[in-house]
């Protein structure tokens, strides 16, 4: 954005500094106008793209990796700790959603990652 609006400041022959000419104001307006242009540009396709991939549901990690925490479920491994606490949330949140329900139904603890190490 500065280097936008910088142009329109500090330019040698039109910026609003070194110019001893009316129009120019003119040239930062257009500066203006390329930056307002540039940032509906970016929004409108992130807009589209977050969108069509939450519709998707690529925006989401598995609830598992959710309520385990997702440093400690793809770099250190599940520990049979984790299942547990995994199964204990589950179980008090069991009557508030159906949902979480369907999404748990398929899961095995042993299955939940390739990579799972248990510890004693």
């Amino acid at each position: 954005m500065w280097g936008v609006i910088s142009v329109g400041i500090f330019d040698s022959q039109k910026g609003i500094i070194n110019s001893e000419s009316q129009d120019r104001f003119y040239y930062l307006y257009w500066q203006f106008i390329g930056l307002i242009a540039i940032v509906a540009w970016a929004s409108v396709l992130s807009f589209l793209y977050f969108y069509i991939v939450k519709k998707l549901g690529w925006l989401r990690i598995d609830l598992a990796v959710e309520i385990i925490g997702l440093d400690k479920a793809y770099f250190t491994g599940i520990t049979k700790r984790d299942l547990k606490k995994f199964k204990a949330f589950y179980e008090k949140d069991k009557a508030k959603s159906t949902l979480k329900k369907r999404r748990l139904s398929n899961l095995n603890g042993s299955q939940i990652f390739e990579n799972s190490q248990s510890s004693s």
